[in-house]
């Protein structure tokens, strides 16, 4: 099946016929998942010697990028803050108001 050792030979003599069969299928589960792993980091390394290699193409698009990113955020008007603060003035006047009418029994006074 793959190349096994001298000692990896002799250690199988000492299996069962079932034994050895469980081996060899575990063995063959773990070699497919080198065999992904290598590729998969074969992949990730000629990616990034192709980014090296267009080192001046990449830079110029993360460049671009950036600029419109930044152009959109200057273009967006920062309203979080105003409309959260308008919720809170409006909770207020509402609190006030129920404490005035005496809508709210925890408000109210007995008298």
């Amino acid at each position: 099946m793959s190349k096994r050792s001298k000692k990896e030979n002799e250690l199988l003599e000492f299996l069962s016929e079932d034994e050895r069969k469980v081996y060899e299928e575990f063995e063959a589960k773990l070699k497919a998942k080198r065999d992904v792993a290598v590729k998969r980091q074969k992949k990730e390394i000629n990616f990034w010697k192709e980014v090296d290699e267009r080192e001046d193409e990449v830079y110029q698009h993360i460049l671009e990028k950036r600029k419109e990113r930044n152009a959109q955020q200057t273009a967006q008007p920062v309203q979080s803050q105003n409309v959260n603060h308008e919720q809170q003035v409006h909770v207020e006047n509402v609190n006030v108001q129920e404490r005035e009418n005496g809508a709210n029994p925890f408000f109210r006074q007995e008298q």
